[in-house]
């Protein structure tokens, strides 16, 4: 895992350049710090519309260690590197590069045992839509992955009446 302070950031690219400001938001969310508008900023940086960049493979080790702290709730913390993942198994990502795949790799295998953790407490339809994202993705499934993603609580609803099962289901 690439230290937060090393210059391998500056290296690195995300959505609008080079990567050192990533370093920074994720510093904000592991001191507990990050407000709706510090996510949107990491998410359209290393995952935007579902792209990602080199940026995404080095910040996925950190946002599974922050998980695993049980006072970050954030549902982002799963959901993101769901996303990452799901858009590397889809074929919607680079190459990982070389010095990044092992921390990587490892990281989406320990995102299942943060996601089941997860599962043991109580979760909203948004919380639960990272835990299953989180595992689906960390066992290859990236399509599954991105569906659920994209279920959200009012999506989920209108999906089940265009199939024919009407009703909200406890959506």
């Amino acid at each position: 895992m690439i230290p937060l302070d090393s210059p391998r950031w500056s290296e690195l690219r995300d959505t609008y350049g080079h990567a050192t400001p990533v370093s920074t938001i994720l510093r904000t969310i592991d001191a507990g710090e990050a407000s709706d508008e510090v996510w949107t900023n990491l998410w359209s940086r290393i995952c935007h519309q579902g792209d990602v960049c080199e940026a995404s493979y080095a910040a996925v080790p950190h946002l599974v260690r922050i998980a695993r702290d049980p006072a970050q709730t954030r549902w982002d913390l799963l959901a993101l590197p769901a996303a990452i993942e799901a858009a590397r198994l889809t074929g919607r990502a680079p190459d990982i590069p070389e010095d990044l795949a092992a921390a990587y790799h490892a990281a989406v295998q320990a995102l299942a045992d943060v996601c089941l953790a997860r599962a043991q407490v109580p979760w909203d339809h948004v919380g639960g839509q990272a835990i299953l994202a989180g595992l689906a993705a960390s066992k290859g499934l990236g399509v599954l992955a991105e569906a659920i993603l994209e279920l959200g609580p009012g999506s989920a609803g209108e999906f089940l009446e265009s199939i024919g099962k009407g009703g909200r289901h406890g959506v």
